[in-house]
């Protein structure tokens, strides 16, 4: 009887083993399966056209507005450049990099775009641009967001990059309405696809006051040639 006890306790050892390594192939096999619907899979990454607004905030000195155009069927991000206060005399457009929900629709007015399917904007100020840096293991002699962007566009974002976009998205979420699929969705589309970079560029460098009642506006008008270059490209 002591003997058969023995073999029997043997003998489940194999099975227990082979039990653990199921257990851990499901969880491993579940944890892959959720990070790639929440990457490839999520419907923001099927989308033609989604559009970005940056707005930098640099302290002492001036600030800027980038508009990013992703376009999944051209396979290509279209960056702008713009002055922190853009105003486009042609049109008596402009807005102030404070509110960018309502630049995001001026910018596409003034740039003669449809609206896209979802757009996204967000305030980075110096230490938001350094995080994103050391984040992302990028080595950067100007640490402003072009330079950020340019060297995003040479470095490739795998499946395994999930746990730190997303901790970035966590982190900056509070400056916008970025969220983690947004995030990833430019970030991987600016590593996938060709970028092109562009700027339109102010009539006057320092922003022109305007005063309307009691209230006082900040604009810096806008190269009219320049803004009809990229509507031309954009279109």
């Amino acid at each position: 009887m002591i003997l058969k006890a023995r073999r029997t306790q043997r003998s489940r050892k194999p099975v227990l083993i082979v039990l653990v390594i199921l257990i851990i192939v499901l969880i491993v096999g579940g944890a892959g399966w959720y990070i790639y619907t929440r990457t490839y899979g999520n419907e923001l990454m099927k989308l033609q056209t989604v559009d970005y607004l940056f707005a930098t905030k640099n302290g002492g000195t001036d600030g800027k507005i980038v508009f990013i155009r992703t376009m999944k069927d051209k396979k290509i991000a279209y960056v702008v450049e713009l002055p922190e206060y853009p105003f486009y005399g042609d049109e008596n457009i402009g807005f102030d990099s404070n509110d960018l929900s309502l630049g995001l629709q001026i910018t596409k007015q003034m740039f003669s775009l449809t609206t896209p399917n979802d757009s996204y904007f967000m305030v980075l100020n110096d230490q938001n641009i350094d995080y994103m840096i050391n984040e992302l293991n990028i080595s950067l002699e100007e640490k402003d967001l072009i330079s950020l962007l340019k060297a995003l566009s040479k470095k490739k974002f795998g499946i395994f990059d999930f746990l730190k976009i997303q901790n970035l998205a966590r982190e900056l979420k509070l400056n916008g309405n970025m969220n983690y699929d947004s995030f990833y969705r430019l970030l991987s589309f600016l590593s996938n696809n060709a970028v092109m970079f562009d700027e339109v560029k102010g009539i006057t460098k320092s922003p022109v006051k305007i005063k309307v009642g009691d209230r006082e506006y900040n604009r810096i008008y806008l190269s009219p040639d320049d803004v009809k270059r990229v509507q031309e490209v954009l279109r």
